[in-house]
Protein backbone atom coordinates (compact mmCIF):
# COMPACT_ATOMS: atom_id res chain seq x y z
CA UNK A 1 0.00 0.00 0.00
CA UNK A 2 1.43 3.91 -1.14
CA UNK A 3 1.48 6.78 0.77
CA UNK A 4 -1.14 7.93 -0.62
CA UNK A 5 -3.77 4.97 -0.20
CA UNK A 6 -2.34 5.15 3.51
CA UNK A 7 -3.03 8.58 3.82
CA UNK A 8 -6.75 7.99 2.38
CA UNK A 9 -7.47 4.67 4.78
CA UNK A 10 -6.53 6.74 7.81
CA UNK A 11 -9.05 9.34 6.52
CA UNK A 12 -11.75 6.94 6.01
CA UNK A 13 -11.07 5.39 9.94
CA UNK A 14 -11.22 8.97 11.18
CA UNK A 15 -14.61 9.59 9.61
CA UNK A 16 -16.03 6.07 10.99
CA UNK A 17 -14.94 6.95 14.17
CA UNK A 18 -16.65 10.43 13.80
CA UNK A 19 -19.49 8.49 12.58
CA UNK A 20 -19.48 6.28 16.01
CA UNK A 21 -19.07 8.99 18.31
CA UNK A 22 -21.70 11.44 16.29
CA UNK A 23 -25.21 11.74 16.98
CA UNK A 24 -26.90 8.90 15.16
CA UNK A 25 -29.38 9.46 12.37
CA UNK A 26 -31.18 7.18 10.58
CA UNK A 27 -30.71 7.23 6.64
CA UNK A 28 -33.21 5.98 4.22
CA UNK A 29 -32.19 4.86 0.63
CA UNK A 30 -35.25 4.58 -1.66
CA UNK A 31 -34.24 3.16 -4.75
CA UNK A 32 -36.86 1.51 -7.79
CA UNK A 33 -39.06 0.03 -5.13
CA UNK A 34 -36.52 -1.16 -2.87
CA UNK A 35 -36.02 0.47 0.71
CA UNK A 36 -33.39 0.13 3.50
CA UNK A 37 -32.27 2.13 6.59
CA UNK A 38 -29.09 2.53 8.57
CA UNK A 39 -26.38 4.22 10.26
CA UNK A 40 -24.37 4.75 7.32
CA UNK A 41 -25.19 4.65 3.30
CA UNK A 42 -22.18 4.44 0.83
CA UNK A 43 -22.93 5.01 -2.70
CA UNK A 44 -20.06 3.74 -5.60
CA UNK A 45 -19.90 3.26 -9.61
CA UNK A 46 -17.17 1.53 -8.81
CA UNK A 47 -15.63 -1.88 -6.80
CA UNK A 48 -13.45 -0.01 -5.02
CA UNK A 49 -14.18 2.41 -2.35
CA UNK A 50 -11.66 4.62 -0.68
CA UNK A 51 -8.44 3.03 -2.25
CA UNK A 52 -8.03 -0.92 -2.02
CA UNK A 53 -11.44 -1.59 -0.57
CA UNK A 54 -13.96 -3.75 -2.09
CA UNK A 55 -17.12 -2.76 -0.90
CA UNK A 56 -19.10 -2.82 -4.08
CA UNK A 57 -18.35 -5.95 -5.34
CA UNK A 58 -20.79 -6.04 -7.86
CA UNK A 59 -20.31 -2.57 -9.66
CA UNK A 60 -19.38 -2.55 -13.08
CA UNK A 61 -18.60 1.57 -14.32
CA UNK A 62 -20.12 0.47 -17.83
CA UNK A 63 -23.58 -0.82 -16.39
CA UNK A 64 -25.50 2.57 -15.88
CA UNK A 65 -25.98 1.47 -12.24
CA UNK A 66 -25.25 2.94 -8.41
CA UNK A 67 -24.43 0.46 -6.10
CA UNK A 68 -25.58 0.89 -2.49
CA UNK A 69 -24.16 -0.32 1.20
CA UNK A 70 -26.30 -0.17 3.73
CA UNK A 71 -25.04 -0.41 7.21
CA UNK A 72 -27.73 -1.14 9.57
CA UNK A 73 -26.29 0.05 12.43
CA UNK A 74 -23.54 1.62 13.15
CA UNK A 75 -21.84 0.85 16.46
CA UNK A 76 -18.44 -0.36 18.67
CA UNK A 77 -20.06 -3.78 17.13
CA UNK A 78 -20.01 -2.94 13.83
CA UNK A 79 -16.38 -1.50 13.83
CA UNK A 80 -15.63 -4.73 15.61
CA UNK A 81 -17.32 -6.95 13.37
CA UNK A 82 -15.99 -5.36 10.03
CA UNK A 83 -13.01 -3.65 11.04
CA UNK A 84 -10.39 -6.67 11.00
CA UNK A 85 -12.01 -8.22 7.68
CA UNK A 86 -12.17 -4.68 5.73
CA UNK A 87 -8.08 -3.89 6.66
CA UNK A 88 -7.02 -7.43 6.21
CA UNK A 89 -8.84 -8.32 3.12
CA UNK A 90 -10.09 -5.34 2.24
CA UNK A 91 -13.80 -6.46 2.06
CA UNK A 92 -16.85 -6.26 4.79
CA UNK A 93 -19.12 -9.29 5.79
CA UNK A 94 -21.44 -9.45 3.28
CA UNK A 95 -23.77 -10.32 6.27
CA UNK A 96 -23.17 -7.39 7.71
CA UNK A 97 -24.58 -4.91 5.01
CA UNK A 98 -27.75 -4.71 2.68
CA UNK A 99 -26.34 -3.99 -0.81
CA UNK A 100 -28.45 -3.40 -3.72
CA UNK A 101 -28.19 -1.71 -7.14
CA UNK A 102 -30.50 1.24 -8.64
CA UNK A 103 -30.13 3.85 -11.84
CA UNK A 104 -31.56 6.86 -9.36
CA UNK A 105 -31.35 6.29 -5.69
CA UNK A 106 -33.41 9.08 -3.05
CA UNK A 107 -31.89 9.85 0.38
CA UNK A 108 -33.51 11.18 3.20
CA UNK A 109 -32.41 11.45 7.12
CA UNK A 110 -33.98 11.52 10.42
CA UNK A 111 -32.22 14.44 11.31
CA UNK A 112 -29.84 17.13 9.50
CA UNK A 113 -27.37 14.85 8.44
CA UNK A 114 -24.14 15.59 6.57
CA UNK A 115 -23.45 14.42 3.17
CA UNK A 116 -19.64 13.83 1.93
CA UNK A 117 -18.41 13.07 -1.70
CA UNK A 118 -15.17 12.15 -1.88
CA UNK A 119 -14.60 13.02 1.28
CA UNK A 120 -15.78 16.46 0.73
CA UNK A 121 -19.14 17.85 2.63
CA UNK A 122 -21.20 19.00 -0.03
CA UNK A 123 -24.58 19.43 1.94
CA UNK A 124 -27.14 17.42 4.29
CA UNK A 125 -30.17 15.22 3.44
CA UNK A 126 -32.38 14.45 1.56
CA UNK A 127 -30.56 14.46 -1.95
CA UNK A 128 -31.67 12.59 -4.90
CA UNK A 129 -29.19 10.83 -7.08
CA UNK A 130 -28.43 10.98 -10.34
Amino acid sequence: MGVEEKVRTIGIILAGLRALLGAPSKITATAEGQVATGGLVLIGNGRLYGGPFRIFPQADLRDGLLDLCIFPRVNWFTLARCGPQLLLYGSIPVSAVEAFQAKAIHLTASAPTPLEIDGELIGHLPLPFP
